[in-house]
């Protein structure tokens, strides 16, 4: 039977390997798109309130078909 010596290296063996520590971190940071708040006038922000109720209440109109 064998020790748990012999076991080590063999059960390291399977165990993950990162040859470049750190490089998917970086390439995760470099996949993320960043784009920049949009700041809204009063009038773009007074459409953009009128569209989203309407939305609403064409939403809340609707009768449920199953």
């Amino acid at each position: 039977m064998a020790t748990s010596r012999a076991r080590a290296p063999r059960a390291q063996m399977f165990q993950p390997f990162d040859a470049l520590a750190g490089y998917r971190e970086i390439l995760k940071e470099q996949e993320r798109i960043v784009v920049p708040k949009k700041v809204l006038s009063e009038d773009d922000y007074e459409i953009l309130n009128y569209n989203v109720h309407q939305i609403k209440k064409r939403i809340n109109g609707q009768a449920c078909i199953l």
